[in-house]
């Protein structure tokens, strides 16, 4: 959906991992900030190289062994212990991208995301979408960094059981909600967002002994974040910057309930 080209590579060495990109964005990343996060414990696969062409960005990662198993998408402790490390690195990058993904949800937003739904459900969901539209700005507060797309599909093991993040075109400033809301399948469930919420705070405890967020609290952010998140993906999807994606169709009662749970 980046509009990227990923290949897996075979050599006499093994195999690696070769993405290109017409955003600089995951390169630069590679190059300037991550040995920052890797020494804070944030996993990701090695740089093995980097190239430039002329408006195009190459580069070469270690291959990760195995893909993330579904049966550990859900607030494993491991992924919530790696976001929970990189929520608590120094917001101040050593280097600013130049094109850097800047969450938010304005009325622009709100309106596209709506515009794909019938009309009767659109009509519906207007109101408590601003409602949910106007608790939600806390979220996008730049008080730490983010993946900014940490879904289950985006991590792999190493063949030691050792995890990596391997997406990182979205990193950007945010609250740890966004992050959390987006490794949670599907659209959730206010039982899945506790989990999720205690999982984290369990982590943030063992890593700084800093207070946690209360439960419910916490819980209720996740919520609205990934509402958030279902309706960006829908505002892409009407700004056509989506390409191949899944039918939108099958989202539609789902987000509507949990609107409704939310609200209600």
């Amino acid at each position: 959906m980046s509009q990227g080209q990923v290949y897996r590579a075979h050599s006499a060495e093994g195999t690696f991992i070769i993405k290109g990109s017409p955003r600089a964005n995951e390169a630069l990343f590679y190059e300037r900030i991550a040995p920052a996060l890797r020494l804070s414990g944030v996993p990701m696969p090695a740089l093995l190289w980097s190239f430039q062409q002329p408006a195009y960005f190459w580069i070469g990662l270690e291959d990760l062994s195995e893909a993330f198993p579904r049966s550990r998408w859900v607030a494993d402790p491991a992924v919530m212990a790696a976001l929970a490390r990189l929520h608590a690195h120094p917001a101040q990058l050593p280097f600013e991208l130049p094109e850097m993904y800047r969450p938010c949800w304005d009325d622009k937003l709100t309106a596209e995301a709506l515009s794909l739904l019938p009309p009767e459900d659109r009509a519906r969901l207007k109101l408590p979408v601003r409602q949910l539209q106007e608790q939600a700005q806390f979220l996008f507060e730049p008080r730490c960094l983010i993946s900014g797309d940490p879904n289950p599909a985006n991590w792999g093991l190493r063949q030691d059981g050792s995890l990596a993040l391997f997406d990182w075109e979205r990193l950007s400033y945010g609250t740890p909600a966004l992050d959390l809301a987006i490794t949670v399948p599907g659209l959730g469930s206010p039982q899945i967002f506790r989990q999720v919420a205690r999982v984290y705070a369990t982590q943030v405890l063992h890593l700084s002994r800093e207070k946690t967020p209360e439960p419910a609290t916490f819980a209720y952010a996740i919520a609205l974040a990934k509402v958030w998140n279902v309706l960006e993906f829908f505002s892409m999807y009407a700004r056509e910057q989506v390409k191949d994606a899944p039918t939108l169709e099958r989202f539609f009662q789902p987000l509507i309930e949990l609107v409704d749970t939310i609200v209600g």
